[in-house]
């Protein structure tokens, strides 16, 4: 009884641990001086691994500490799809896929230069794209 209650006290150490060294980031995204409406934000580690992503909304954004990074450096990609869904072609079902138009330039999504420092505590990371 006494190991099995100090690999769980281990455990729950190392998982309290690992947790603590993660960091709320949250902040403001504008695109041409308005905010993001509706969008997505993706934080990714120097060899390219996503760490942390968050939603966009009205031009703000947040994630939790519990989901959230550890001090360092990262690439950051924004997301803005275009929220105008064209009508479907002749013949062509409701439902059918298409592609949606990416409202902000490739070096701020997939083609991303955008980077970020994430410091110990509360992060407010803002970005004014233009």
């Amino acid at each position: 009884m006494k190991i099995t209650f100090s690999i769980f006290s281990l455990l729950l150490l190392l998982g309290c641990g690992s947790e603590s060294n993660l960091h709320e980031v949250s902040g403001v995204v504008a695109w041409q001086g308005k905010q993001v409406k509706l969008g997505t934000i993706n934080f990714r580690s120097e060899d390219g691994q996503f760490v942390g992503t968050g939603t966009i909304i009205d031009g703000a954004y947040k994630i939790p500490k519990i989901s959230g990074l550890v001090p360092g450096n990262y690439f950051v990609a924004i997301s803005y799809p275009d929220q105008k869904t064209p009508a479907p072609k002749e013949g062509e079902a409701p439902g059918d896929y298409r592609a949606v138009r990416e409202m902000l330039p490739l070096k701020y999504a997939s083609g991303s230069t955008l980077k970020a420092e994430i410091k110990t505590g509360l992060n407010e990371v803002d970005f004014d794209l233009k």
